[in-house]
């Protein structure tokens, strides 16, 4: 008998722990949930905030882009410290035969400095299906060209774009565009 009386308090007490327990487990549940909404939030928030600095395309008549017709976009550059993500943009069609397209890069900065470089946009993948997504009969690709660029000054800048396809023509490029936004930090192609 003695067994019996030494046990019951024994459960109670188990329960009681139990119970403490579970209710401590539920407020740091609780709390965590909130912890993870409120990071969810703040990433929204971060993410809806525009991080567009500059941002023009050309568009061709008859979706042609000629070999020696030379591209120009005229920025201002005004956050000499922060750093920027230069891409170029191409919306192309269905008629755009080439795996990639050559093109010579050439950006002017406010302070004077000359930054030239031959940039090669993969526009196929080996099973010669089109990167980037299609969207109102056109395909929209972005490739970067600098990442995490800082400017020494503000002023105005100049990028010159401009195609090295041995074609005369390239069919298929219905426009071209430069992207400058806030640099994310992350290398993406």
């Amino acid at each position: 008998m003695g067994n019996k009386d030494i046990s019951v308090p024994l459960l109670s007490r188990t329960f009681i722990n139990f119970e403490e327990n579970f209710k401590k487990m539920n407020r740091l549940a609780k709390n965590g949930y909130i912890a993870f909404l409120l990071i969810g939030v703040l990433f929204l928030l971060n993410a809806c905030g525009s991080s567009v600095i500059y941002e023009e395309n050309t568009t061709f008549e008859n979706d042609v882009w000629k070999r020696f017709n030379k591209l120009s976009f005229e920025y201002n550059a005004t956050a000499k410290s922060e750093p920027c993500d230069i891409f170029l943009t191409l919306e192309l069609t269905d008629d755009f035969n080439l795996k990639a397209l050559p093109v010579h890069f050439t950006m002017a900065t406010p302070s004077g400095e000359i930054r030239n470089l031959e940039h090669t946009i993969e526009i196929k993948n080996n099973s010669n299906q089109m990167k980037g997504k299609k969207q109102g009969g056109v395909w929209k690709l972005k490739s970067r060209v600098y990442n995490g660029f800082t400017y020494r000054n503000e002023g105005q800048g100049k990028i010159t774009v401009e195609n090295l396809n041995y074609k005369y023509q390239t069919e298929g490029v219905h426009s071209v565009g430069i992207l400058i936004e806030k640099s994310g930090g992350l290398m993406l192609p």
